[in-house]
């Protein structure tokens, strides 16, 4: 984040240490950039490289079929929170670093706080085309852990704290409008249901959490609420 901030170049390329960029890679990104003026974060498609220990994972690793379209713009939907991009992957346009500044808590990880902010305003796109070989090691902080009710819990205040903060965010920027604010609101009340199960196991709160199970990335993240806030000593 400190770093981030004190950029001045017009665009800005995350970089980690152990990956392999396409030679083609800012070119094709940037091109990209001053043909959407409007865009502040794209993201490319990545090839997976794996060490010995390493999670297999397709997370952004999909790549344009032949004939169709190389950019296409991120819809605006309740899946928003889920990143689906390393941060290694994106171009950023730096000012909208420096707008996204006051809302951005240190603790948070860059490549969320770019991708949802850009995505609630209408700003961000991908560029299905493998730019980056993305080294995939056993120590990969992305990777999945085996997790407890109380890791859980800790999960959600985080996105709530998050939200908060886009709240904030998404009343400021013009870009946002309406249909952001209310589907923040609407997300809150998803998370706030999501704690009162994993703390109490109230039933009235697995009832809300099914109503919103669109926030959800999936049906199996409902049912391993479920699952924690119902049964004793449970670690997946």
């Amino acid at each position: 984040m400190r770093l981030i901030s004190h950029c001045e170049a017009t665009y800005i390329f995350p970089c980690d240490q152990d990956d392999i960029w396409n030679p083609s890679k800012i070119e094709s990104m940037v091109e990209i950039m001053e043909a959407h003026p409007d865009l502040d974060v794209l993201a490319c498609s990545v090839e997976p490289i794996y060490e010995v220990g390493s999670q297999m994972t397709d997370a952004g690793s999909f790549e344009a079929e032949p004939g169709q379209e190389l950019f296409e713009r991120e819809d605006f939907s309740p899946n928003f929170m889920y990143i689906r991009h390393p941060g290694c992957s994106y171009c950023v346009r730096t000012s909208f670093v420096k707008r996204i500044l006051p809302y951005w808590e240190e603790g948070y990880p860059h490549d969320a706080v770019l991708w949802r902010f850009a995505v609630l305003e209408g700003g961000a796109g991908v560029i299905n085309e493998r730019l980056i070989k993305f080294r995939r090691h056993e120590g990969n902080a992305s990777d999945r852990r085996k997790q407890t009710r109380q890791d859980r819990i800790a999960d959600v205040d985080y996105y709530i704290d998050f939200i908060e903060h886009a709240e904030r965010f998404a009343a400021d920027d013009f870009r946002c409008g309406a249909e952001a604010e209310k589907l923040l609101v609407d997300c809150r009340n998803w998370l706030d249901a999501r704690k009162n199960l994993l703390c109490t196991g109230s039933l009235m709160a697995a009832i809300e959490c099914l109503k919103r199970r669109r926030f959800y990335k999936s049906n199996r993240g409902l049912v391993l609420d479920l699952s924690f806030a119902w049964l004793k000593g449970l670690k997946v």
